[in-house]
C-alpha cells in the first residue's frame, strides 16, 4: 500500500512511499529543494546541508553507524567539513559493541543526539538513505528537512540542488 508521508518531503513537497499497516514506514519526498524557496533559507541566502557518509562519495545507509557527516554549503555547492560522526565517536569512546539487532534495540540515542548535534551545527536540510520515525520527527521539531535523495551520490545530489532540481 502506497501512502502519504509528511516530512520526508525534498524541501517543499510531501513524502510518498511504502506505509506499513500501523502507519510507520519510510517514504520519498517530490520536489526540488528550491534554493530561493527554501522554508529554511538563511537571511544571507545561504543553506547548509548534510551529508550522512562512510567515504565523503555516497550517502550511508545508517546514520548511527555511519563514519562520518559531510557538510556542504550553498548556492554554492561548497565542502565545508566532513567530521566523525558524534555516534561513532561515543561507540569508541565507550567501547560499545554494536549487535546485529534493530537500530532502535541498540540504545545509542540516535534519534534524539543527532538532530540536536545538526542543530548546532546549523543545518537546514539532512540528506540520508532513509530515516527512522524518531530522528525524523527531531529534525522536523527542530527545523531541520529530512530528505531521502532518489541517488545516493553525494556530488550528483550537490549538483541537482545547485540546479534546484529533483534530489
Amino acid at each position: 500500500m502506497f501512502g502519504k508521508r509528511n516530512g520526508l518531503g525534498r524541501g517543499e513537497g510531501r513524502g510518498h512511499g511504502m506505509r506499513l499497516r500501523d502507519g510507520s514506514g519510510q517514504g520519498r519526498g517530490r520536489g526540488a529543494i528550491k534554493l530561493n524557496q527554501q522554508k529554511n533559507l538563511k537571511k544571507d541566502n545561504k543553506m547548509k546541508v548534510a551529508f550522512v557518509t562512510n567515504n565523503g562519495k555516497t550517502v550511508a545507509k545508517h546514520i548511527g553507524l555511519a563514519k562520518k557527516i559531510a557538510f556542504y554549503q550553498f548556492p554554492e555547492g561548497e565542502l565545508i567539513e566532513i567530521i566523525e560522526n558524534p555516534i561513532m565517536e561515543k561507540i569508541k569512546d565507550k567501547n560499545i559493541v554494536i549487535e546485529k539487532d534493530n537500530e532502535g534495540n541498540r540504545r545509542l540515542h540516535v534519534g534524539t543526539e543527532i538532530p540536536r548535534f545538526l542543530k548546532i551545527k546549523g543545518v537546514d536540510i539532512f540528506i540520508t538513505y532513509a530515516f527512522g520515525k524518531g530522528v525524523k520527527d527531531n529534525l522536523l521539531k527542530l527545523g531541520i528537512t529530512p530528505v531521502v535523495p532518489e541517488s545516493h551520490n553525494i556530488e550528483e545530489i550537490v549538483q541537482k540542488i545547485k540546479q534546484n532540481q529533483e534530489v
